[in-house]
């Protein structure tokens, strides 16, 4: 099994595991660490593809990989956060073992199996709007699939000609992890809706007031199904609501960590 990057940020007594979002690395989660400083340290490691984790050998579904991965990392209880496709991964190490998960934090989560069941309509809008990203992944476009991909789910980021070619290149690298990302997302191929009875933990979802109506959809369909989650909205943000807005989304997980 291939070992993954593991970066350590911040101090104190607990312990959190940040799960990153596809196209970033561990280090985005260096403004959760700050706010989290003194009580927490924060263990990220880099996604396959991503940061200094090797390249992905291969196969039909990243997620059950990146479980099988990450699983090691969550040696012991710790409370767990993850954003975007990460949010994901960090619902399926609960499922997977909830007794080494004090508390679980999906952000901005991408789970389209849920949104598909609660609200079809709006996973359809989204996947008209995305139609040429779709056309570039099924050509192998890897550059174009990157733009793409960057322009729709990062709002306000910076512009793809207007960064580093090492950021670009960057990308290119980590959307390749898209297509094999399906099977777990919208496929829900780890069966996670199924074993929502055992997320009994204390559970958060965040998201932003502007981001996609499908990331709405999914957290309003976990919300359902699972009694104890909270719904937290930071009002303007976007889909990248962790990096741009970091001290609320901190002071949120902060609270979460106490009740736990």
């Amino acid at each position: 099994m291939q070992n993954l990057h593991l970066r350590r940020l911040g101090a104190g007594p607990e312990t959190v595991l940040a799960l990153h979002c596809t196209l970033a690395h561990g280090g985005a989660w260096r403004g959760l660490a700050e706010g989290l400083e003194g009580q927490a340290e924060v263990l990220a490691p880099d996604m396959f593809c991503h940061g200094h984790s090797p390249d992905w050998t291969g196969g039909t579904d990243f997620l059950a990989a990146m479980v099988e991965a990450t699983l090691p990392v969550l040696e012991r209880p710790m409370h767990v956060v993850g954003h975007s496709f990460g949010s994901v991964l960090a619902l399926a190490l609960a499922c997977a073992a909830p007794d080494k998960v004090k508390s679980l934090t999906m952000i901005e989560s991408v789970f389209f199996a849920m949104a598909l069941r609660e609200a079809p309509e709006t996973v359809a809008a989204q996947d008209a709007s995305e139609a040429i990203t779709a056309d570039a992944f099924a050509a192998q476009d890897w550059p174009l699939a990157a733009r793409l991909f960057n322009r729709a789910w990062s709002g306000t980021g910076p512009r793809w000609d207007d960064m580093p070619q090492r950021m670009r290149d960057a990308m290119i690298r980590g959307v390749q992890i898209v297509p094999p990302s399906g099977p777990g997302l919208r496929d829900d191929s780890q069966g996670l809706i199924d074993q929502l009875d055992r997320i009994t933990m204390p559970m958060l979802l965040a998201r932003g007031g502007a981001s996609q109506k499908v990331i709405a959809a999914a957290h309003d369909g976990l919300a359902r199904h699972i009694p104890q989650a909270k719904q937290f909205v930071v009002p303007g943000a976007g889909h990248m609501l962790p990096i741009t807005n970091p001290a609320p989304v901190a002071e949120a997980v902060s609270q979460l960590i106490r009740t736990a």
